[in-house]
């Protein structure tokens, strides 16, 4: 009878957290998934749909730039000083060599968590999508030719479409819970998991986890949301049964109604508890740092794609008028006489030879813009203006490159 309480206090536990962090996913992760998605095709430069009627579909690279200026700028002013901290004796007398080795010892903590390159990539997503999560979870991490093991906190920066948390905070730090999704593979949820085993003890629960690692779910049968968010993060259709998707919550559960107790709680797939416990943060902190762009309305911030996309999208579209519109003067369209040249025998190489009755039985039609230079004095105009409006200018550019 004890095992069957156990069990159906499981499924509540699992029930809530799915709940919560589905309702979350189908309303206002939606849109902002759609901000993600979008600063992404700007960022990597993928090539913008091309229309039906157009020559070209040109993708300039200001977005790109704007958001790597900006945030290896605000990175230069972070670690401008190394060591960017410091620590100071309290009282006397004063033990310097013990100080030396605690500076020595977080500064190995630090180099075998990439902070830096951690901190950079971060910066990036904060730019692009407005807000960026830093997640800071106990590891150990092996360094050297000997694999000296390091106790570390993690700093992984996650986008802001990998988090979820209560709509009605008005800070992470008041906010009910926060869980975050991440798309794994089985040996990177082991290796997760053997990390935190010294310092966690038994909070992960080792039949749960070998039970959903082992069973590779059928992906016709699989959760529609969790597809859908395998299928954003690029993992293929025939790959999706070999990855996972692990949420980790973090906060109070209604279910256990215990008078608050702040717990973490460890989901595979949306089916399995692979880990449960009372976080050891009971102070309200949790193990996440919330950075935004530009704070403004609302708990998440704004970036680069809610405020300048649509003009680099105009600015797109003017490169492609500018360039369909060369390319017709160029090449043009042609008249012939009929019956005096055939269609089919002509193409563009050199020194080709067309048949034809008569020199003029062919002409040219020439094109009707003839004001590009206008045109391209516009197009530079707007990317002046927006240059300025992201504040990453020529000099914080050339600074910055």
């Amino acid at each position: 009878m004890a095992k069957k309480k156990g069990t159906d206090r499981e499924r509540e536990i699992l029930r809530e957290v799915v709940d919560k962090f589905e309702a979350f996913e189908g309303e206002a992760l939606s849109k902002i998934s759609s901000v993600v998605e979008e600063g992404a095709e700007l960022y990597t430069l993928k090539p913008p749909s091309q229309r039906p009627e157009s020559f070209s579909n040109p993708r300039l690279t200001e977005f790109h730039r704007a958001a790597n200026a900006l945030s290896t700028a605000v990175y230069s002013m972070h670690t401008a000083h190394k060591p960017w901290w410091s620590m100071e004796p309290l009282g006397f007398p004063e033990d310097f060599d013990k100080i030396e080795t605690i500076e020595k010892t977080i500064e190995s903590q630090l180099d075998a968590s990439d902070w830096n390159y951690n901190h950079l990539r971060g910066l990036r997503f904060c730019a692009v999508d407005g807000s960026v999560v830093f997640q800071e979870d106990f590891a150990v991490v092996g360094r050297g030719a000997q694999g000296i093991q390091i106790p570390v906190t993690n700093y992984r920066p996650m986008r802001i479409d990998q988090v979820a948390y209560d709509e009605g905070a008005t800070s992470i730090d008041e906010a009910d819970w926060i869980a975050t999704a991440s798309l794994m593979s089985v040996g990177q949820i082991r290796a997760l998991a053997g990390s935190n085993a010294k310092h966690l003890g038994r909070a992960w629960l080792k039949k749960g986890l070998d039970n959903a690692l082992s069973i590779e779910e059928d992906r016709n049968k699989m959760n529609h949301l969790l597809k859908s968010r395998m299928v954003r993060g690029g993992v293929r259709e025939e790959e999706l049964n070999k990855k996972r998707e692990l949420i980790l919550y973090y906060g109070k559960l209604d279910c256990l109604n215990d008078g608050g107790i702040e717990y973490v709680v460890g989901i595979i797939n949306r089916k399995t508890i692979v880990r449960f416990h009372a976080n050891n943060f009971q102070h309200g902190r949790r193990q996440f740092r919330w950075g935004s762009w530009i704070d403004f309305d609302r708990l998440r911030g704004y970036g680069l794609t809610e405020l300048f996309a649509k003009s680099h999208k105009d600015l797109d579209s003017q490169l492609q008028r500018i360039s369909d519109a060369a390319a017709f003067d160029e090449f043009g369209m042609f008249g012939f006489k009929s019956g005096e040249f055939d269609v089919n025998d002509a193409e563009v190489a050199p020194f080709a030879m067309l048949p034809m009755e008569q020199k003029d039985s062919m002409w040219r039609i020439p094109g009707a813009n003839s004001n590009l230079s206008g045109s391209l004095s516009l197009m530079n105009l707007m990317v002046s203006n927006l240059r300025s409006a992201t504040q990453a200018n020529d000099t914080l550019q050339g600074l910055t490159s």
